[in-house]
């Protein structure tokens, strides 16, 4: 497909929707994927969400253990 073998499994296998046959992620596995990456370019975006309010304070209670305390930290230190 379009995706390649490797981002196809992975957009298969996560929550969301189907639009004119093109995978659409949700939010949540969008942020979970982005916290379980962690690499700078991903603080990068995960902080813009927190910047134009995609992402709130009742957001890291979705998640549990490192990625809810990784969400915690940038909420917490948007400037960090």
């Amino acid at each position: 497909g379009k995706f390649g073998n490797k981002h196809e499994s992975m957009v298969k296998n996560l929550p969301g929707n189907t639009s004119n046959d093109t995978p659409v992620l949700s939010l949540d596995a969008f942020v979970r994927m982005k916290l379980t990456s962690y690499r700078d370019k991903h603080r990068i975006h995960l902080r813009d969400m927190i910047d134009v309010g995609l992402l709130d304070d009742l957001w890291p209670q979705r998640f549990t253990g490192e990625l809810r305390e990784r969400l915690q930290f940038l909420i917490d230190h948007p400037e960090d």
